[in-house]
């Protein structure tokens, strides 16, 4: 089965905010889009980039992104996670690359701050009702 391939215009919006990912963390577009699995200079903010290019970009589905990453739908889904994770976690290293990119991409801008902020809210809601659902299920079959 194939992905479907993002529109030029999506595709050239999601180069847009990777740029300046990569501005924001200090790194490059191409460590971003690499294969390393160099924490701060390439996964951290290549996980980063699912979560803002998704929420940047919203007529962009995951199945657009994995053609557009180059990579599984899993690992998307699970970079999202880990994020979120990390942050509803207070990690300090994710938290200032987050809120260096959340400035860089919202520059004041209310409706794109209220956009980040419910995608946030939504994603962290997703998660805590996926930990709740897991932990039901493990216990239904440690029982």
């Amino acid at each position: 089965m194939s992905c479907p391939i993002p529109s030029e215009d999506q595709v050239e919006r999601a180069k847009g905010i990777i740029h300046v990912i990569a501005h924001s963390c200090n790194t490059t577009y191409e460590n971003i889009m690499s294969e390393s699995r160099d924490r701060l200079t390439c996964a951290y903010p290549r996980m980063l980039s699912y979560l803002l290019v998704r929420t940047f970009v919203p007529d962009m589905t995951y199945a657009n992104l994995t053609w557009f990453f180059e990579r599984d739908h899993s690992t998307m889904i699970y970079g999202v996670f880990k994020i979120i994770d990390m942050l509803d976690a207070r990690d300090m290293v994710m938290t200032e690359m987050y809120n260096s990119c959340r400035i860089n991409l919202t520059r004041g801008n209310p409706d794109r701050i209220t956009m980040l902020q419910n995608e946030m809210d939504r994603l962290l809601k997703n998660r805590r009702r996926h930990e709740r659902n897991s932990f039901a299920k493990s216990k239904k079959y440690s029982a």
